[in-house]
């Protein structure tokens, strides 16, 4: 008696007011709405019969009766993993992406980690005494990196989405540059490839004047490139006392 109820009463608010009682949020169906499918379902009703119903996808109805079916239950399992976002984070994730469309999901996530200053901080005296230095080649227009950028479908051909470019990529040069926590040291264009006399070189003409003014604590870096771990190389640090 308590399902016919319940079916009739589901099928006049459908003729009196078109419309039913309830929402979907999303491809979710509230429980309420479960429980009248199931009823209507027990009440001798076919999916097809109970989807036009409920003006709802037979497969809608059909996975409903099934998991009650096979749980006793209409609700749903425990999921696993980070909820979908609604629309208003959704907003807000376009909103900080398209500020600034160039940043890349790599400088997001560093950003994301962040490092406090009270870590930072004991190593601050050390590190201020540390003379970083590097060899790069250096483009006269754009980069050799991957190039990113975030965009809507249909924006991707948008002069804001798009990098200009010029014939043969514009040059390139290579220099040698050093820095500390007090500033830039001495930077210095190399013609040519580089080997491990041409390091020397530098290292007598431009680190040594950068050195010596972060004093006698200074320490040099440089990397583990075959011409910075040669042994003419070795020898000159050695001798050098860096």
């Amino acid at each position: 008696m308590g399902r016919r109820c319940v079916k009739f009463g589901v099928i006049a608010l459908i003729l009196v007011t078109g419309s039913l009682p309830w929402h979907l949020h999303g491809k979710e169906l509230s429980e309420d709405l479960k429980k009248i499918i199931v009823a209507l379902h027990k009440d001798g009703l076919g999916y097809k019969k109970v989807a036009k119903t409920l003006k709802l996808s037979c497969g809608m109805v059909a996975k409903t009766i099934q998991r009650f079916n096979r749980t006793g239950s209409t609700q749903n399992r425990p999921r696993h993993g980070r909820p979908k976002l609604n629309a208003r984070a959704q907003r807000h994730t376009q909103r900080l992406s398209f500020g600034n469309r160039r940043v890349s999901a790599l400088l997001q996530r560093l950003k994301g980690w962040g490092v406090s200053l009270s870590v930072l901080r004991p190593y601050a005296a050390y590190w201020n005494h540390v003379l970083w230095s590097d060899e790069t080649k250096i483009n006269v227009f754009g980069s050799d990196g991957d190039k990113r950028v975030w965009w809507k479908p249909g924006e991707e051909n948008k002069d804001k989405c798009v990098l200009p470019t010029v014939k043969q990529g514009g040059g390139s040069f290579m220099v040698w540059g050093c820095m500390s926590a007090t500033g830039t040291g001495e930077l210095k264009f190399i013609k040519g490839t580089i080997n491990a006399n041409v390091y020397c070189d530098i290292l007598n003409q431009s680190m040594i004047p950068s050195l010596w003014r972060l004093g006698h604590r200074a320490v040099f870096q440089h990397d583990n490139d075959p011409k910075h771990t040669s042994k003419t190389t070795t020898a000159l640090l050695k001798k050098l006392r860096v």
